[in-house]
């Protein structure tokens, strides 16, 4: 069976860290993750604390070669999934979905570039 791409933004690997905040909670702290793979339209993000679909989160991150310019993003949970690390002392990560909802032109011009770059 054929699986039907349905991403609006081709995405690419890419490990990088994300600082980011759980927005609209009180004791909400600023933590760090790494990302996964990136497209202008999101980013899948490797949490070790369960994200919830629907979390709202602010996220700063860097691409490699930018001049080490910070992109600055709003975004959603929209997909979690959780798995076993670990040998034997096994931890559980998450795999997190983030739809960006407020993202400038230009730096959502930047990841495309990045992608398409990486790409060829």
């Amino acid at each position: 069976m054929v699986e039907i791409e349905r991403r609006k933004y081709p995405r690419l690997n890419f490990n990088v860290e994300v600082v980011y905040k759980k927005i609209g909670r009180k004791d909400a702290v600023q933590s760090s993750a790494h990302s996964k793979n990136i497209g202008a339209g999101g980013i899948c993000i490797v949490f070790l604390e369960k994200m919830e679909v629907d979390d709202h989160l602010s996220l700063r991150f860097s691409l490699p070669d930018d001049n080490e310019d910070v992109l600055t993003a709003k975004g959603v949970v929209v997909w979690v999934e959780e798995y076993s690390v670990g040998g034997l002392s096994t931890s559980t990560a998450y795999d997190s979905g983030i739809e960006f909802t407020d993202i400038s032109d230009e730096d959502k011009d930047k990841i495309n570039k990045f992608v398409r770059l990486g790409l060829m």
